[in-house]
């Protein structure tokens, strides 16, 4: 029981201040128990009935590229991946539950040179931390291709 009423306080309490503005799509199965609203970059999910159940969230319109809705209490990252999965969110609903997502942006590697494009070493090295230079664990790289036999 703590456990529920702690997840519940955690995602009540990352809903920002501020007047909510209806869900721009559709809930399937469509019910009065089962409310979504937006607040901000934030959409709450709110069910009101006993049972555990799946509900489909269907967007009117796709979520932009480089945009992914992460649950605020587990931290799990929903994958929306070709066009038309980034209209269609699935999620597991416990009893009396608010679940609260945030849209965030993904962040990419940036161009190091100017060039117009992300160097490989750069790609590569984006998420190294155990360096005080992670690209210096790549330097020496190279991008052609190795002939068979050498």
């Amino acid at each position: 029981m703590e456990t529920e009423i702690r997840k519940f306080a955690q995602a009540f309490r990352a809903l920002p201040a501020v007047a909510s503005t209806p869900f721009n799509g559709t809930i399937e199965p469509a019910m009065p128990e089962v409310v979504a609203r937006w607040h901000d970059d934030r959409l709450a999910v709110i069910k009101r009935y006993e049972q555990r159940a799946k509900h489909n969230l269907h967007f009117a319109e796709a979520l932009p590229f480089g945009q992914r809705l992460v649950d605020v209490v587990t931290r799990t990252r929903v994958d929306l991946g070709s066009q038309a999965e980034r209209q269609n969110v699935t999620l597991t609903t416990e009893a009396y539950s608010l679940t609260t997502f945030l849209q965030e942006t993904q962040s990419l590697p940036k161009d190091q040179d100017g060039d117009g494009d992300v160097d490989l070493e750069t790609l590569l090295c984006s998420r190294c931390v155990s360096t005080p230079e992670p690209a210096a664990a790549v330097r020496g790289l190279s991008t052609r291709r190795l002939r068979p036999g050498r």
